[in-house]
């Protein structure tokens, strides 16, 4: 099976915010630290450390982009989480909607890492209306790897990735990019 979760109200605020980027990530619940700060996925210690524990970051909004879907694989081994992978593409969107997100981020001073982790489609924000649930963010999480009784999950076979191709709109601002590369 998979899930859909639903941030109601993430929209809202994100347009209203004034910091940008905006990230999120998932992390497992309890322990001692209720808060954990992102992975920081240019580490390979903190990988080693942390990566069963929480995920690398991924942005959720810049100045005028929101990336309203994302889709996020939860690995397991024998029922216990093994790591967190985001799976996202700018497959099945233009150059224009493709927003990336940093191997990491250090939440005190906002710096994020020069690299690029992953990208993702995202929405014009003026097409976001603050009333407007459209652009709220869903995260659709699948499985992967086995339970605790060792039954593999077949979920992430059902993720967005397998899914996306091109889209008219895709194909059009590419061929545009490369028309506009070109002729200058």
């Amino acid at each position: 099976d998979y899930a859909e979760l639903v941030l109601k109200g993430s929209q809202s605020k994100a347009i209203a915010a004034s910091n940008f980027p905006l990230h999120t990530w998932v992390a497992v619940s309890g322990g001692t630290n209720s808060t954990s700060p992102p992975l920081d996925c240019s580490s390979s210690t903190d990988i080693s450390r942390r990566g069963h524990l929480v995920s690398c970051p991924q942005v959720y909004a810049t100045e005028d982009q929101l990336v309203h879907i994302l889709n996020l694989v939860i690995n397991l081994e024998d029922g216990f989480v093994t790591a967190f992978a985001w799976d996202n593409s700018c497959a099945g969107c233009g150059p224009k909607s493709c927003v990336s997100s940093p191997k990491s981020i250090d939440l005190s001073s906002g710096e994020q890492h020069p690299e690029a982790l992953s990208e993702a489609c995202g929405a014009e924000v003026t097409g976001c209306t603050s009333s407007d649930a459209g652009c709220n963010m869903k995260v659709f999480v699948t499985w992967a790897g086995t339970d605790r009784e060792g039954r593999f999950c077949t979920s992430a076979g059902m993720r967005m990735s397998k899914f996306t191709g091109y889209t008219l709109t895709s194909l059009y601002e590419k061929v545009n990019q490369n028309y506009e590369s070109i002729v200058g």
